[in-house]
């Protein structure tokens, strides 16, 4: 899913409000109860637009060419259609975001307040902007919606360089917009 700033402008702690609330709210649906899919679907949704930022995390080495076109051209494409040359997306697919929040979050009490889920916010938000050929890479090595085998949600939450862990192991040069 591509990124959407809807989220952007929320603080951290709104957004840990925000989660904590709808996860108190609909608990017994998540775990099991008549309404699991559109739930668990909405919670998607929400995480989607919650671990957006303003600002992208990384881009690559390709894409900060393309952006920096010489030709008046492909300047005028990716201002009209970004999409076209790049693919802006979650640096953490939202896949593996709600797996955490119903896995890690959801059964863990002590994970289940504001001050623990503002720094979740803090630590996994971010985007990312690619070309759409290293989203092909992505995609050949299965790596377009979920985390490489060796790197999980918890090992990121530890080392933020590690939100660059599926461009590295598709072999994308990313630059850190963020060091």
């Amino acid at each position: 899913m591509p990124w959407s700033p809807n989220g952007a402008d929320i603080s951290d702690k709104k957004k840990a409000q925000m989660l904590l609330t709808f996860l108190n709210t609909y608990k017994d649906d998540l775990v099991g109860g008549t309404n699991k899919k559109f739930v668990t679907d909405l919670l998607k949704f929400i995480v989607s637009s919650l671990v957006t930022t303003k600002e992208p995390r990384y881009i690559s080495v390709e894409a900060n060419k393309k952006i920096g076109a010489k030709s008046l051209k492909q300047k005028e494409v990716y201002k009209k259609d970004p999409e076209k040359v790049l693919r802006i997306e979650h640096t953490i697919p939202t896949k593996e975001v709600v797996d955490y929040v119903l896995k890690d979050v959801l059964g863990n009490s002590s994970k289940m307040n504001e001050s623990l889920l503002k720094s979740f916010f803090e630590k996994i938000s971010g985007f990312a902007l690619f070309t759409r050929e290293e989203d092909k890479k992505l995609s050949a090595r299965k790596l377009g919606a979920k985390l490489p085998s060796d790197t999980s949600i918890d090992d990121i939450l530890k080392d933020a360089s590690l939100h660059s862990c599926r461009y590295k192991s598709a072999e994308i040069d990313m630059i850190n917009l963020h060091e």
